[in-house]
């Protein structure tokens, strides 16, 4: 939603609800001037479980001799 940014400073209560659930930008003499946008919660940081399976299904690999091509193959085709 793009407005005012003399009619938003005069009322902002009135866009608070606007603002928390899509943002707004703001102009002035009809240049957009500012973007204003909802704070989003962070989801969880799970890069340590990431880098683990990575580690745990090369080491997989490694067992069974596959290089990188062979496990590409195997997910492509499928086993037999």
């Amino acid at each position: 939603m793009i407005l005012d940014a003399k009619e938003v400073i005069s009322d902002v209560d009135k866009y608070m609800e606007i603002i928390e659930k899509e943002g707004i930008i703001l102009q002035k003499d009809g240049k957009k001037i500012a973007k204003i946008v909802p704070i989003r919660k962070r989801r969880r940081d799970n890069t340590e479980e990431v880098l683990k399976a990575i580690k745990e299904l090369t080491g997989i690999a490694k067992e069974l001799n596959m290089d990188a091509d062979a496990v590409g193959k195997e997910r492509i085709l499928g086993s037999d």
